[in-house]
């Protein structure tokens, strides 16, 4: 049974082996490397920073707030592909809503890596594309 919940310092592992698979998987290869010795404390903070979900089962999602509108921006967000189509989206995505009407927000924003299709997943889920996001490597 999936379960999505508040991701815990014992989750760290699991959800940097998410992160590695996210970064060499999509086209963010082209500019972010997975760097371990800054990724593992980084990842760490925002578990122990929260909010931060996980589902048992793959996929995690975090909060930045932007000032104005009351804004839930995802920071974080990957299902494993094993578990895609599986209703693990929905759930974690459901929680992610539900945490985010208890603690006041108005609006969430969440990003469509190039080519990934989770468009498609987001505008069934009742959100509408509002900007692209250009990316340019300055160094390395």
């Amino acid at each position: 049974m999936l379960t999505v919940r508040h991701a815990t310092l014992t989750d760290v592992d699991a959800l940097l082996r998410l992160v590695r698979e996210f970064i060499t998987t999509t086209p963010y290869a082209r500019f972010l490397r997975v760097h371990e010795p800054a990724l593992r404390p980084f990842v760490g903070f925002l578990v122990e920073r929260g909010p931060f979900f996980v589902a048992v089962q793959g996929g995690a999602a975090g909060e930045e707030p932007i000032g104005g509108t009351k804004m839930l921006d995802e920071l974080a967000w990957w299902v494993d592909p094993s578990y895609r189509n599986a209703r693990t989206g929905p759930k974690l995505l459901g929680a992610f809503e539900d945490w985010a009407l208890e603690h006041g927000v108005d609006a969430l924003t969440m990003k469509e890596p190039k080519d990934s299709g989770v468009g498609v997943f987001y505008k069934h889920n009742g959100f509408e594309p509002v900007e692209t996001v250009w990316f340019k490597r300055l160094r390395g």
